[in-house]
């Protein structure tokens, strides 16, 4: 049985939560970059899938949402790092590595990135005091709310191509599969 030293894994991993909760606290006084800031984290998390693994990945992005919950007073910020920027980037490996069938990973794709725009959809009504103004809008229309979900999607799969573009990027420069 082989017995490996995790503590480097778990130092980077930490380390990584520190520039994430740095970029987080950057979010308080540079509100027009948040998306930005936020794909920065994601991308602090595709290295550490690919430096320490699937689990240091997942504690992470957990670490990291529970700092922006205590750093920032931006919680919609939190539930998109929660629900697509810091989740998202260890579903892709994880979908990825295990699925060969280009047409099943686009599928099961866009059923998480559906899944994840009716989630915050929901904490934007229910969860952040949204109710006056989403409900205003959803009962004008039964289309409005499949429409923004199909938005987000779209918006998603922007995300999920700028993300591979970088990792193809960083695994080129740094010789290192995602």
């Amino acid at each position: 049985m082989k017995n490996s030293n995790t503590n480097p894994k778990l130092a980077f991993s930490g380390m990584m939560t520190a520039v994430s909760a740095v970029l987080a606290l950057m979010m308080n006084f540079l509100p027009f970059n948040t998306i930005f800031l936020l794909i920065i984290m994601s991308l602090l998390i595709c290295v550490v899938t690919q430096k320490a693994g699937v689990v240091y990945a997942l504690c992470t992005a957990a670490a990291t949402s529970l700092i922006m919950l205590l750093l920032t007073w931006q919680y919609a910020a939190v539930a998109e790092y929660v629900l697509m920027f810091g989740t998202y980037p260890v579903i892709k490996y994880i979908i990825e590595s295990k699925i060969n069938n280009v047409k099943t990973e686009r599928t099961v794709k866009t059923l998480y990135f559906a899944f994840a725009s009716v989630l915050f959809m929901l904490a934007a009504v229910y969860i952040f005091g949204g109710a006056e103004f989403w409900g205003e809008w959803f009962s004008k229309s039964v289309v409005i709310p499949y429409l923004l979900i199909v938005v987000m999607v779209l918006a998603a799969w922007v995300f999920d191509i700028v993300l591979t573009q970088i990792i193809y990027v960083y695994n080129r420069m740094f010789g290192r599969r995602f």
